[in-house]
């Protein structure tokens, strides 16, 4: 389950959208912040503009557009 949770951060979805999904599905709120953040592995990302946040080799956010590129 794991890795399909990393699969999904991969495609650029938002941590917030897919722990919302694990809930959906079942999982307590702890426990699906517990696997985004093991299958983030500790790198996010928070977009400068709406805050949403994302994987940290997500260059775009999918919300807003706005680049995702801090460095």
């Amino acid at each position: 389950m794991l890795l399909a949770v990393r699969k999904e951060l991969e495609t650029g979805t938002p941590i917030h959208m897919v722990q919302q999904k694990l809930m959906a599905n079942g999982t307590d709120q702890e426990t699906a912040e517990k696997m985004t953040d093991m299958a983030a592995g500790g790198v996010q990302v928070k977009c400068p503009k709406c805050g949403f946040t994302y994987l940290g080799t997500i260059r775009f956010c999918a919300n807003c557009g706005s680049s995702l590129d801090l460095s």
